[in-house]
């Protein structure tokens, strides 16, 4: 099947969006292609994201195969391999119809609808909304007004690849989030024991 076209025809508030385009190279293959209970890896962001009323979500990067598996159009990475701040800039400039864009990797298999609700409800068109561990930002999730596109993309243009660079361009607000509902898997080991919490130690 060929890959799902990307586009914001219906102008909503908020869009969302998966990081796939990563290189995975301590999971040693495609991780947003991971098998889970559920399909892959990144479709559990994606079920997530559109559970909590984001439409159009679409994938960051990632392979033609998986946005054809999972019917989610995919947005090329304009500056593959440069790391999720780059990533992030991609998607405010895809996303610049709308008001915010709310942004998650693609390996977190806990991932709730929940969680990201507090984000959308936390932020608004002018205040980013960034998850919070144990009172540290989480950049990498986070719901960001599509105005901080310039800013974020002067940042890559720079030299800049710390996430938390963007948190620079403009008011945000942290947002405690369960640690395990964001745990990533960072290589097949953790995505297991992610996945089997209760199985052997």
């Amino acid at each position: 099947m060929a890959p799902v076209r990307a586009g914001l025809s219906r102008r909503p508030p908020v869009a969302g969006a998966v990081l796939a385009g990563g290189a995975s190279r301590r999971f040693g293959s495609d991780k947003a292609r991971a098998e889970t209970p559920w399909g892959p890896l990144a479709g559990v962001a994606i079920a997530a994201l559109r559970e909590a009323g984001l439409d159009p979500v679409v994938l960051l990067g990632g392979s033609g195969e998986l946005s054809a598996q999972l019917a989610v159009p995919v947005v090329p990475d304009r500056l593959p391999g440069e790391g999720p701040l780059a990533a992030l800039s991609t998607a405010l400039s895809w996303a610049s119809g709308v008001s915010r864009v709310l942004v998650i990797p693609c390996d977190m298999p806990g991932i709730t609808a929940g969680v990201l609700r507090s984000l959308l409800v936390a932020g608004d068109n002018a205040t980013a909304s960034v998850a919070s561990l144990d009172g540290q930002p989480h950049p990498i999730i986070g719901c960001w007004p599509t105005s901080r596109a310039g800013a974020v993309l002067a940042l890559v243009r720079s030299g800049e690849r710390r996430m938390n660079a963007a948190l620079e361009t403009g008011p945000f607000v942290l947002v405690d989030v369960p640690s395990k509902l964001v745990a990533d898997a960072d290589d097949p080991a953790e995505l297991e024991r992610l996945l089997n919490p209760d199985g052997p130690a």
